[in-house]
């Protein structure tokens, strides 16, 4: 019973950490969805109808202003195609990613992504040691701990790891060498698993460890996602405001000249 409600508890709050990393990963998708959205809608249906316009003034066009009606036009004929095109991409993707060579490439590649990717692996490392210490800790045995917990990562990467180091264990390893010397584990949680194998304490080392890595994702959570907010303003608004001054130095220009 202790264990059902310790379980239940932990993936309570596996659920609550995993959604506010897939918001924190949403988020900058979302901003840049609408901000790439207001640029296609200016590029294709708002800007020919200032090149009409400019074409009536007959002067030479400021050169960003050139570049700006050149680009919409190369849209406004390619958007079905930019569309169409982009929504069989997804589906492909979509679709690549059940393979599972596709996938275990995709998931060891997320863990060496600049700002994520360390966000990522200790989030898996906090769920991982989770897993792992609640099952020995109520007397399960290495091996099947480790087997059940791979089952339970959906990183397979990382459950790929866990695996291996199930193989290694049954030949009389050490938890502590079953993880080393394969670039996804740090030394840090390295060593203390070693520690806590020393101290005979291991499953209660694995918890605290799962604790402060579960501390860890989220206060870098906070951190990335104030950082990106402003960032992707920035770029999305230097965009628009791009557009929007090329499409008025003409007009500025030109009530000059009548002056």
């Amino acid at each position: 019973t202790e264990m059902l409600r310790r379980l239940a508890k932990s993936l309570d709050d596996e659920h609550q950490l995993k959604s506010k990393l897939r918001a924190a990963m949403v988020y900058p998708l979302f901003l840049v969805c609408i901000g790439l959205g207001t640029v296609l809608v200016l590029m294709v249906w708002v800007i020919p109808k200032f090149g009409s316009f400019f074409e009536s003034l007959e002067q030479q066009l400021p050169l960003p202003t050139r570049i700006v009606i050149g680009l919409s036009s190369v849209m406004g004929r390619a958007a079905p195609v930019l569309v169409v095109g982009g929504l069989l991409v997804a589906v492909l993707i979509v679709r690549l990613l059940r393979l599972p060579a596709v996938k275990l490439r995709f998931d060891r590649a997320s863990l060496r992504l600049p700002l994520m990717g360390g966000l990522i692996l200790k989030f898996h490392l906090a769920r991982l040691m989770r897993t792992l210490g609640l099952l020995l800790s109520h007397g399960v045995n290495m091996l099947g701990a480790l087997r059940i917990t791979a089952d339970t990562l959906s990183n397979k990467c990382i459950a790929g790891e866990l695996v291996r180091a199930s193989e290694l264990a049954a030949r009389g390893m050490r938890l502590s060498e079953c993880f080393s010397g394969r670039g996804v584990f740090p030394a840090s949680v390295i060593g203390l698993i070693a520690m806590g194998q020393e101290s005979g304490n291991l499953p209660q080392m694995l918890l605290r460890m799962s604790q402060q890595y579960e501390q860890q994702t989220e206060r870098n959570l906070r951190t990335l996602t104030g950082m990106i907010e402003p960032v992707m303003i920035l770029i999305m608004g230097g965009i628009i405001g791009f557009v929007v001054v090329s499409m008025l130095m003409p007009v500025f220009r030109a009530s000059a000249l009548v002056r």
